[in-house]
């Protein structure tokens, strides 16, 4: 009696879509091709390309205030540059070892964190990534605009 009331509860409940030839299917919202692995004929990025693509990611008005920070606090220029390139090696091993897993299997990141969260609790670590990403971009977008 229990299952036939869950099993009608959770029917009803089931978002469908609609396919090509009318037929009705489940959403699986778990499961969609923007976070299945990307396909070798899609995978168009070079060495150069991944690298050009981290150079711009670290390459911003931010790290240049590290190292004016640094002057500040005693650095002679050249201490300050070569303490901003030695952080940015150490920061970019790190994310290196991070994104090893997505290299490897061409997962992303939501997908990764199911294998330690769990299919729902991987919802909060991908949350928290997008809030510091919009977070990191407003403080590099304030620091620029202060630059003019």
């Amino acid at each position: 009696m229990t299952t036939t009331l869950l099993s009608q509860l959770n029917e009803r409940l089931l978002v469908k879509a609609v396919d090509k030839d009318g037929s009705q299917r489940p959403v699986d919202m778990l499961d969609n091709d923007s976070i299945r692995p990307t396909p070798t004929k899609d995978r168009t990025w070079t060495q150069f390309t991944y690298m050009m693509f981290w150079f711009s990611a670290t390459a911003n008005v931010s790290n240049l205030y590290s190292a004016s920070t640094g002057m500040t606090m005693g650095l002679t220029m050249w201490e300050a540059i070569a303490c901003s390139f030695g952080g940015q090696i150490v920061a970019g091993f790190l994310m290196a070892l991070n994104g090893r897993a997505g290299a490897m299997y061409r997962i992303p990141f939501p997908v990764l964190c199911r294998s330690s969260f769990g299919p729902w609790g991987a919802f909060w670590p991908t949350f928290n990534r997008a809030i510091m990403s919009i977070v990191w971009n407003g403080v590099n977008s304030v620091q620029g605009a202060q630059c003019l």
